[in-house]
């Protein structure tokens, strides 16, 4: 039977994402205009600018009425598929794509972001798919903007190219839009259920990244479920506002703003909970340890990998400083951590231990979830989990698990779910993808679920081994390894040998270079004595590929192995 979140279900308002998110951050705002200055809700690391929430509705007005003015239409009562009205921004990560993610919606239109990594070919399949019709572009992008818009014939005007910031005649920019108050159209009326708020890429670690379709509805519903607590950091170190006596935490998250994750951090973290966004435009391990000391971040939103970087490339020293092994000579303080959330990919066990040792037993509140579900499904922020589980089934929520035949099993197999923050489908499609006809999403992971609603995750479907002794899941394989102390980092993929046997690869990166090839071996005896049902071989690898979120590219191992 499925089993239902053990967390009672709770009211979800009947609101678009602006008015939800503005609401609860214009009453902060009065508060503190009413005892002193107001404190900033985002700033940049690296340049010192920062917006509070006046500032990112005065400016989101700005980006809405420059939208109606170019060509985007609201209409409360027309269908919205995600194919129409879509403004996206390609540019780095930028403290104002918070004012542009809600200038689109206060137009009616709906967002997306562009990887800025990308290639060309696939920054037109990505317009191209998404049918944008206008673009907000970092200056340092516009040139190659312009000449893939003009190789392309893509009917996006010269007019509807928006520089982030700056100031160029030849193209118009935020910095230059009129900022007079703006009151967006009225969304009473509006089926928030079915009409498109942002098309969000997933991560495509098992293929090419697909554009998801989120409602209003669905985002509302996430943070009406997860955020009030998940969101939130828990028992820190506040910074007073200044003049005001009222205590704000801050964030520090070096993710990229074109996964979900990293875009609930910056855009809606910050307006629901109060406290301030410290963004990096990409990770940078001296630029990150420098953030921590000089905003004071009391909350860090990461991911395994960067975790992984921080262990590994750092050392603690006295009074919770640390210094990067390469420059022992600069110490770095952490202190001011005190607490942690952490996506995007399984955190392994150890690295879990490493959390607590590093940043004095801070609590790390660890998700799950895919760009599908809307950000986190599941995770450890309601109740306590129980050892060895991902977390605990979110409110409103419903989950089961089933086998290669599709029928439901207490054992490990395919987690699907279903809830109000289950995207409406997939760019491109009509079908609703790996919605199933009864509302569940099958979400390609391999779990068990407990009758408790506590989630244990294996990896993916794709990762599950068979074997003539069975089934062996790559991630046990990964955490046991992860175990001997030579072993910095591991992943490891297979190829059948026929007769139903496999040989399983361990790509392993060392923790030291000294003497690798007879630490490979030791490793090797070593693994092949703790897992039992297929050969094991290790291969040396310089780094383990893993995409932005953290996520093992699996197929570059596997592409090796041909």
């Amino acid at each position: 039977m499925p089993v239902r979140s053990p967390v009672p279900d709770v009211v979800i308002p009947s609101e678009d994402v602006t008015t939800f998110f503005f609401k609860h951050a214009q009453a902060r705002s009065s508060q503190y205009s009413a005892l002193g200055e107001e404190p900033p809700l985002a700033i940049s690391a690296s340049s010192g600018d920062s917006l509070n929430f006046t500032a990112i509705k005065q400016m989101a007005g700005a980006v809405a009425r420059s939208l109606l003015a170019r060509g985007i239409t609201f209409d409360a009562n027309a269908p919205c598929d995600g194919l129409s009205n879509v403004v996206a921004v390609y540019s780095p990560a930028d403290i104002r794509f918070t004012a542009i993610h809600f200038g689109v919606l206060m137009a009616g239109g709906i967002y997306t972001a562009i990887d800025p990594n990308m290639d060309t070919a696939d920054v037109l399949r990505r317009l191209e798919e998404t049918n944008a019709m206008i673009v907000f572009v970092a200056p340092a992008l516009l040139p190659q903007l312009l000449d893939l818009i003009a190789s392309s014939g893509l009917d996006i005007p010269a007019s509807n190219v928006i520089l982030t910031h700056g100031d160029q005649t030849s193209s118009p920019s935020i910095d230059s839009l009129d900022n007079t108050p703006f009151e967006p159209p009225s969304c009473l009326d509006v089926d928030l259920a079915s009409r498109v708020a942002m098309i969000m890429y997933t991560s495509g670690t098992s293929g090419r990244p697909r554009g998801v379709m989120l409602t209003h509805r669905n985002i509302v519903a996430m943070y009406t479920l997860v955020g009030g607590y998940s969101a939130r950091s828990q028992v820190i170190d506040k910074h007073p506002s200044v003049g005001s006596g009222i205590e704000q935490g801050r964030m520090l998250s070096a993710l990229p703003l074109w996964h979900i994750y990293g875009h609930c951090v910056l855009c809606y973290q910050p307006l629901y909970t109060g406290d301030c966004a410290v963004l990096m435009p990409a990770f940078e391990i001296a630029g990150y340890l420098n953030a921590i000391e000089k905003y004071r971040i009391t909350r860090l939103n990461t991911t395994p990998s960067i975790l992984h970087t921080l262990f590994t490339k750092t050392v603690r020293c006295e009074n919770s400083k640390v210094a990067i092994k390469t420059d022992l000579s600069k110490q770095y303080d952490v202190g001011s951590v005190k607490a942690l959330g952490c996506g995007g990919a399984q955190l392994p066990p150890n690295r879990l231990q490493q959390c607590y040792d590093y940043f004095n037993h801070a609590p790390v509140v660890v998700g799950y979830g895919l760009t599908e579900s809307c950000s986190v499904l599941a995770g450890g922020s309601w109740l306590r989990p129980a050892p060895g589980a991902i977390g605990i089934i979110y409110p409103n929520s419903i989950a089961k698990v089933v086998d290669q035949e599709g029928i439901e099993t207490d054992d490990y197999g395919e987690l699907c779910v279903s809830g109000p923050h289950v995207m409406k489908g997939y760019v491109g499609s009509q079908a609703t993808g790996p919605i199933s006809a009864d509302g569940f999403l099958h979400t390609g992971d391999c779990a068990r679920i407990a009758a408790d609603g506590n989630v244990f995750l294996k990896g993916r479907m794709s990762d599950v081994i068979h074997t003539s002794h069975g089934l062996i899941y790559a991630s046990d394989v990964e955490n046991k390894l992860m175990q001997h102390p030579a072993v910095e980092d591991t992943a490891v993929v297979a190829y059948e040998t026929g007769e139903g046997g496999a040989h399983l690869v361990a790509f392993v990166v060392l923790a030291s270079a000294v003497d690798s090839a007879e630490q490979l071996g030791g490793v090797e005896g070593w693994i092949g004595q703790h897992v039992s049902g297929a050969e094991i071989s290790c291969r040396e690898t310089a780094a383990i590929p893993k995409s932005q979120a953290g996520k093992v590219l699996r197929h570059l191992l596997r592409a090796k192995l041909d």
